[in-house]
């Protein structure tokens, strides 16, 4: 008989200095993987990483390892966080389920119910991502197929067939939407956008439209600037002059995969009588 555990936190239970700390980004989700099979071989797992919220999904039989109280300090020490740390600084934060309450969360996830922001379409293809690692390291158990690949269905028609998909919301459009309550004309207005990744295109999409009057793309990689400021009709702008470019812009949406804040308050202070305070 198997045994389905959930362990996580999110946006609802952690800070998001918090889950920055247990966040695993694409390399090292693989090598959590390949970690964890090593650990407790007989067991399976999905492991869902992204910016809201890390959740590790397993299965094993019902007196195997990893127990429940295994998985976190397992997770935390991939991170460099000590048992200690953990029991006094994230265990606070986390949460635990079993069986039926693990799966019915699972499909409030696929369903976006969970999500920040409610009705977002990016979790769907962060949850099929998870499932894929896992099938690529051989720890797909058939109950783990079944289940997610259910839940991805019953998400996709969510997003299809119920009002929730209506407005095809992200993060990323959300963020315009406020801008554009701030603003009522972009003509005449600096964008800059830190980083080149998924979120940064879905944010030049719904600025494009807007017609802002200038539009700079910043990234360390500097050729990929250069290809998605040019495919948005925008300018690649040199990360090294990161400093000149946040006083000339009026909107600023930063979505980098980089280990600390690139705007910090100690670099925007000092920008402060260039910007006019």
């Amino acid at each position: 008989m198997q045994r389905l555990l959930l362990f996580g936190l999110n946006h609802t239970t952690a800070p998001l200095e918090v889950r920055e700390r247990l966040v695993f980004n694409f390399v090292q989700r693989g090598m959590a993987l390949e970690a964890l099979n090593q650990a407790f071989p007989q067991a399976q797992a999905v492991l869902l990483s992204t910016c809201n919220r890390v959740e590790l999904y397993v299965c094993r039989a019902v007196h195997d390892r990893p127990r429940a109280e295994e998985i976190g300090p397992f997770l935390a020490a991939l991170r460099g966080i000590s048992a200690e740390q953990f029991a006094r600084e994230l265990q606070p934060h986390t949460y635990h389920k079993t069986h039926r309450a693990a799966a019915e969360h699972l499909f409030t996830v696929a369903s976006s119910l969970d999500s920040m922001v409610l009705g977002e379409t990016q979790i769907l293809g962060q949850v099929r991502d998870a499932y894929e690692a896992a099938r690529t390291h051989g720890l797909a158990s058939p109950l783990l197929n079944t289940l997610f690949q259910r839940a991805l269905a019953v998400g996709k028609l969510v997003m299809s067939q119920t009002a929730l998909g209506d407005g095809r919301l992200s993060v990323a459009s959300v963020a315009v939407d406020y801008a554009r309550r701030i603003f009522e004309s972009f003509s005449d207005k600096t964008v800059l956008t830190l980083g080149a990744g998924k979120m940064t295109t879905l944010v030049l999409q719904h600025i494009a439209a807007l017609g802002p009057g200038r539009l700079l793309v910043c990234n360390r990689d500097a050729e990929r600037a250069r290809l998605l400021a040019q495919r948005f009709g925008g300018q690649a702008a040199p990360l090294e002059r990161l400093a000149e470019h946040l006083v000339a812009a009026d909107i600023v949406i930063s979505s980098t995969g980089a280990q600390r804040p690139l705007i910090t308050r100690e670099l925007f202070d000092g920008l402060r009588k260039a910007r006019r305070n």
